[in-house]
């Protein structure tokens, strides 16, 4: 499999460029009751942290998606 990595997506046949971050599945920790889930993720709004104990992955996307809310916040002060 070959594949470039590429830091945003871009949509065709615009100047647009988003940030592109795909995840299949819901998550969840059941023992702390934190969750998330993309079909009833509002876009460009910060998520709970989730707990120490979750996944590497999931901490790593959680903490981008948050990033790039904050980055969507500050644009729109500017």
């Amino acid at each position: 499999l070959r594949h470039e990595v590429r830091p945003f997506g871009h949509i065709a046949n615009t100047d647009t460029i988003h940030p592109l971050i795909h995840y299949c599945y819901g998550i969840e920790d059941p023992t702390t009751g934190w969750q998330w889930d993309k079909r009833h993720y509002t876009p460009w709004t910060r998520v709970p942290s989730p707990p120490p104990t979750a996944p590497y992955a999931t901490r790593v996307l959680i903490r981008e998606l948050n990033a790039y809310a904050d980055l969507k916040a500050k644009a729109q002060l500017s």
